[in-house]
């Protein structure tokens, strides 16, 4: 468990993450490394642990990801779970640019 990084994601989420984005968050970083990296639980332990649905857990992420709290290490495959990052907690200097609404 990291409790550095579980520590990181309450104090530097963005505040406007609703609860359940916040739960996910979380309980994603309990599961990293303790430099942030390498957090792989699966979208039904996610779901198990944070007692949210599937749409909601994968809901969760894609907000997560968009924000920049996290970032995919390595995608899915067939045998094993997306990994994920916090870029920020890393020390990652620069959060990831919005691209809804380029100038």
């Amino acid at each position: 468990m990291a409790h550095k990084v579980v520590s990181w994601v309450i104090a530097n989420a963005p505040a406007d993450l609703c609860a359940s984005e916040m739960l996910v968050a979380i309980l994603l970083a309990e599961h990293a490394k303790e430099d942030g990296d390498r957090a792989y639980p699966s979208v039904a332990t996610l779901m198990h642990e944070t007692r949210l649905g599937e749409r909601t857990v994968r809901l969760a992420l894609k907000e997560l990801l968009h924000r920049g709290v996290i970032e995919v290490e390595s995608p899915a495959t067939n045998k094993y779970p997306t990994t994920y990052l916090f870029p920020l907690y890393r020390g990652a200097n620069t959060a990831p640019l919005d691209m809804t609404n380029p100038a």
